[in-house]
């Protein structure tokens, strides 16, 4: 009995001697650029968590428990707390030893990723860590974990391997990834390979020249591939005029339509502008109905009526027609269109 009292103590013991010798360190959640969702911060915090609550040497608190600590003592942590003295006044609040801090930004197609650990009795920072990373935001959280291994500084922690790994881009992004002719999905996208042998990769998209390239992927290692495919500008000029021939109005054919049905707006009607050809037919059918043979003020007045609709759908209508073909332009993206069309020589310009 004394001999089981005994061991039970001497563990017990030992287990408190080790919680003694952790560092303990606090997390405040990654600040993020606007431009990524707020949800990854906490993601991404939750991972660097679980890496200082595996490592031998430190003990972590829990998000939940200090925000517990935090309301105990009436202090509201705001999203805005990313400066060392901020961060300090925390860490004394919750009496760890150590706090953490730092942020994920973008620049382009790149993550920049800062952490930062803090020593909360003198205030000095212990370590900095950097890092750039391009690939898939999906990817991003073994670069989190070997950011936060390499935060604590302990050389036992081996860097987390990624093996063969190769990252693909593309302008336009979504094109479609052959890898040795095998499909494999769309842009961008991460892949894994067994060995260094070499891949090619071929990338398509429509109205977009074919795309290719041969690879050596190295072990421990992500290879970015960023693609600028080139635009069929020929066959896509001449596609696009085809479309805007086939919906295009024409002056012409609005004109006829207002020396026909110009009272009624006919032309306006045709360019597409139903609201005010509706009005133009109300005004019309009113003036026409007060229409008499013999001369009064009110006929008068019905016949100028009569006459200013014509006119004014004669006018009105071409000027629709105009805006009607512009809104095409640039719904088809065609800064400039000939005024003929041959196959195979098509003057154009296009805006992309």
């Amino acid at each position: 009995m004394k001999i089981a009292i005994l061991a039970l103590f001497l563990i017990l013991s030992g287990l408190s001697l080790n919680a003694q010798n952790k560092a303990a360190v606090a997390l405040i959640d990654l600040e993020v650029s606007t431009d990524l969702s707020h949800s990854i911060s906490a993601v991404l915090s939750n991972l660097i968590r679980q890496e200082f609550l595996n490592a031998p040497n430190y003990q972590i608190l829990d998000r939940n428990n200090m925000t517990s600590i935090l309301k105990e003592q009436n202090f509201a942590l705001s999203d805005a707390c990313n400066s060392n003295e901020c961060v300090i006044e925390v860490g004394k609040l919750l009496g760890v030893e150590k706090m953490i801090f730092g942020g994920i930004g973008t620049l382009g197609k790149k993550f920049l990723i800062n952490l930062q650990m803090v020593d909360v009795s003198s205030g000095k920072i212990d370590k900095i860590v950097n890092h750039n990373y391009v690939g898939a935001i999906e990817d991003i959280d073994i670069v989190i974990r070997e950011i936060a291994r390499n935060l604590m500084g302990d050389e036992s922690v081996s860097k987390l391997d990624v093996d063969y790994g190769v990252y693909i881009s593309s302008e336009p992004e979504g094109a479609s990834v052959f890898i040795n002719d095998a499909p494999k999905g769309n842009t961008p996208l991460s892949l894994e390979f067994a060995n260094d042998e070499k891949i090619k990769i071929t990338l398509k998209a429509p109205d977009y020249h074919e795309w290719f390239r041969e690879i050596k992927p190295k072990r421990g290692e992500k290879t970015v591939v960023v693609a600028n495919l080139l635009v069929k500008q020929i066959e896509a000029a001449s596609e696009r005029y085809k479309i805007f021939d086939l919906r295009k109005k024409k002056k012409g054919e609005a004109f006829g339509s207002s020396a026909l049905l110009g009272p009624f707006g006919g032309g306006h009607f045709y360019s597409g502008s139903i609201l005010r050809g509706g009005l133009i037919l109300v005004s019309g059918i009113f003036f026409a109905t007060h229409l008499t043979d013999g001369p009064s003020p009110i006929n008068t007045l019905s016949r100028l009526g009569f006459v200013g609709c014509w006119l004014f759908d004669l006018v009105g209508a071409q000027v629709e027609v105009a805006k009607y073909n512009t809104n095409l332009k640039k719904e088809l993206k065609i800064s400039y269109i000939p005024n003929s069309y041959h196959m195979g020589r098509v003057m154009f310009s296009m805006n992309f």
